[in-house]
């Protein structure tokens, strides 16, 4: 999210950072800062489960390191707005920045919460495939982590052009 945001910093929108808290409890944070900021549209940047590894069958592995970023197109929580999902899949088919989906459809995000604040929020979800999620330490892929960058880059550079 900051490096999203040090590219965004001459961006001629308003965008607004949230750092949220609690998700995995709740989603306590996330809708909280949505009622503040009333954005016009959000994106839920997380990291998610990469399981491709020996012994996990291909219908079993949610994502997959070196594929891009991930975009959900449903979870336990939400329906990622067509209109978003369908923009961001066309800003990364347009800038050639792989991508791939979640599959199955497990899990939740903090965009569970912001979609559903005061009269919708039009939501998606961007997600960065990582190993051992939710230990001590968790693996990511550098060009995984600067695909999903230039991904909500341009994501925000088409949403905010006349």
């Amino acid at each position: 999210m900051a490096e999203a945001f040090k590219a965004l910093k001459d961006s001629k929108c308003n965008v607004v950072a949230v750092g949220a808290v609690q998700e995995e409890v709740g989603l306590r944070g996330a809708g909280v800062a949505a009622w503040k900021a009333d954005p016009d549209y959000a994106l839920a940047l997380e990291g998610t489960f990469a399981v491709d590894m020996p012994g996990v069958s291909p219908e079993n592995m949610v994502t997959q390191l070196k594929k891009g970023p991930i975009l959900t197109i449903a979870d336990r929580g939400i329906i990622v707005n067509p209109k978003v999902l369908r923009m961001l899949v066309d800003t990364a088919e347009a800038g050639c920045i792989p991508y791939q989906f979640k599959k199955p459809l497990m899990g939740g995000t903090d965009a569970s919460a912001i979609h559903i604040v005061k009269g919708g929020i039009p939501t998606g979800v961007v997600s960065v495939p990582c190993r051992y999620i939710h230990g001590p330490i968790s693996l990511a892929h550098i060009e995984d982590f600067e695909n999903s960058i230039n991904l909500v880059k341009a994501f925000v550079k088409r949403i905010s052009s006349p």
